[in-house]
């Protein structure tokens, strides 16, 4: 039994490692991209997609309860005899 607040907490570490990333991503394409209105165009396209697609996923998320658990073999045990 595993409860889905540990899945959470997975995506919140994942998310921190991404939030690193496209930063680290965005500084490098800003000095050393070609400087002009594109590159601060794509720069600032990458950050409302990106914004956009975390706080949606996250309001979705709000909906969820994350006492519940998940069983991943307990149905299986039950229905499959064993071979023998």
């Amino acid at each position: 039994m595993i409860p889905l607040y540990v899945f959470l907490l997975a995506w919140l570490i994942f998310l921190v490692l991404y939030g690193v990333m496209a930063l680290v991503s965005m500084l490098q394409f800003v000095r050393f991209g070609v400087a002009g209105t594109g590159t601060w165009l794509s720069t600032i396209t990458f950050l409302v997609v990106a914004l956009c697609v975390v706080f949606g996923t996250g309001w979705y998320l709000l909906g969820a309860d994350w006492m519940q658990t998940l069983n991943l073999f307990g149905s299986l045990s039950s229905s499959v005899p064993l071979i023998q």
